[in-house]
């Protein structure tokens, strides 16, 4: 087996959960990771590929501060994210 680290896409982020329990969980899980690819240039995922099957393995996502430490966010994500408020404020505070 022969594997290889490269950059994911839009299209591999469904690969990345691929055990979630519900069909709306992972769309709310890929709505939440393309969310914060498009807010934050230093959000980059990685795949790792199996190139005899093509199947991927393993994912991550990582924040890379190239130049300097970006300022605080508000942590957030689409809608259905958060059950409510107080859940938000509480994953906000973590």
């Amino acid at each position: 087996m022969t594997l290889v680290v490269e950059p994911a896409g839009e299209e591999d982020i469904n690969a990345i959960f691929p055990r979630n329990m519900t069909k709306e969980g992972e769309e709310n899980a890929i709505q939440r990771c393309q969310y914060l690819i498009k807010v934050s240039p230093a959000v980059k995922w990685e795949k790792c590929t199996d190139t005899v099957t093509g199947e991927i393995i393993g994912g991550a996502m990582w924040i890379i501060c190239e130049n300097a430490k970006p300022p605080d966010s508000d942590l957030d994500g689409p809608p259905g994210t958060w059950e409510n408020e107080t859940e938000k404020r509480y994953a906000q505070a973590l």
